[in-house]
């Protein structure tokens, strides 16, 4: 599988965000994402969003889709020339692989994979999309400090099979400093209480969604018993167990 900066590396930047008159695909309203090409089909899509699996699902146009989800936005992965692994509710962590590059569905010509951001709808295909190009530029710079972070940094004795969402635990624990962390294929740190109300709120229509699931629910925040507190040394421990922040 190829590393972010290979994937994501200028020669294999194909058609950008936004109005591009010269292919019959894009129509009237732009290109609604961010291709990347020049790859094998069959080649992993590292992640360029952490985020849990919202859909993994055929859509004709866009052929086999991945979406995830993260802070209020969906991300997703189209053409792809498999159904991914990941199941509803699995935790990607930056990088991971979400499946392989392809040339699936009606709007595709050649093997690539086409990236989209929306904070309107978890499908790709309906509502207004952002340009995804910011956020992977902003991986690229994630990943970059990761690779050259020091050594005094934390371990990460991660299972690879737990960082893909299999037969991955979540837990929910309260910081020292009143936050609330999601612990699974990493660890999500919500900035304020509305943003975890909003998370909450997110899970708890996805499970009505997909009843046939095992979906955790988040605790009730206003209900201090719900919540194991950890000191900043047990926290920085657990942090460490699943695999660092995003």
């Amino acid at each position: 599988m190829p590393t972010m900066q290979e994937f994501y590396a200028p020669a294999h930047r194909g058609g950008a965000f936004g109005i591009l008159p010269n292919s019959k695909y894009y129509g009237p309203t732009g290109h609604r994402g961010f291709d990347v090409n020049g790859w094998p089909a069959g080649t992993q899509i590292p992640a360029f969003r952490a985020g849990v699996v919202v859909r993994n699902e055929w859509q004709g146009a866009l052929g086999w889709v991945l979406v995830t989800y993260a802070r209020g936005e969906w991300f997703g992965y189209s053409h792809m020339k498999s159904q991914s692994p990941l199941g509803i509710g699995a935790d990607v962590a930056l990088g991971d692989p979400v499946g392989p590059l392809g040339n699936t569905g009606t709007l595709s010509d050649g093997a690539h994979v086409h990236l989209t951001v929306s904070n309107a709808s978890s499908m790709p295909w309906m509502g207004t999309t952002k340009d995804p190009w910011p956020y992977i530029s902003a991986a690229l710079g994630a990943s970059v400090a990761s690779a050259t972070s020091n050594a005094t940094a934390l371990p990460t004795p991660v299972n690879p099979a737990r960082r893909r969402g299999v037969e991955m635990d979540v837990k929910y624990y309260r910081r020292w400093d009143g936050k609330i962390g999601r612990f699974g294929a990493g660890v999500r740190l919500f900035g304020s209480r509305e943003d975890y109300t909003l998370h909450r709120e997110s899970v708890q229509a996805y499970a009505k969604l997909y009843p046939n699931l095992s979906v955790v629910i988040p605790p009730n925040e206003g209900n201090p018993a719900n919540f194991v507190t950890l000191d900043k040394a047990h926290w920085d421990i657990e942090v460490a167990l699943a695999g660092g922040e995003f």
